[in-house]
């Protein structure tokens, strides 16, 4: 199970588990990822990633992956001890994108595709719901865009 990471991180994740596996004559284990996903975001939608985003930046693991990703400096500000909401204020859209699926139906939609080309069995959708109550925008849209490319 993955969380909050890109699709380059699944297929790097796919690879390794999938050679484990041949090497130890075994069936590779089914790969998920959490995705939060947000349709057409406002504001508030992302401030609300970006403070749960921020939980994540000192973490092992996670911290060095957003080095990875260019977001150094956030991790560095994290792991001295600034406060979750000053950090979530300084979270930039840049690395949401990286991260989560936010846009237009038809962008969420090719953003959940990345994960599976990248070897995700399952894609579990986190959606926001600062200015979605419940997520039921969010979802609905994917389901509607889901269904019409099972239909294609």
């Amino acid at each position: 199970m993955l969380n909050l990471v890109p699709p380059a991180r699944v297929a790097n994740v796919r690879a390794i588990t999938d050679g484990a596996a041949a090497a130890a004559s075994r069936i590779p284990p089914r790969l998920t990822v959490w995705v939060p996903v947000a349709a057409n975001p406002g504001d508030t939608a992302l401030r609300q990633l970006a403070a749960q985003l921020a939980v994540y930046l000192a973490p092992p693991g996670y911290g060095e992956m957003f080095s990875e990703l260019g977001f150094l400096d956030l991790v560095q500000r994290a792991r001295s001890g600034v406060r979750r909401a000053e950090l979530a204020t300084a979270v930039p859209v840049e690395l949401l994108d990286q991260v989560c699926a936010l846009g237009s139906p038809e962008g969420i939609a090719e953003r959940m595709q990345a994960y599976y080309d990248a070897g995700a069995d399952t894609v579990a959708i986190v959606p926001a719901t600062a200015e979605d109550p419940c997520g039921a925008a969010t979802l609905n849209a994917v389901a509607l865009r889901h269904n019409a490319n099972q239909e294609m």
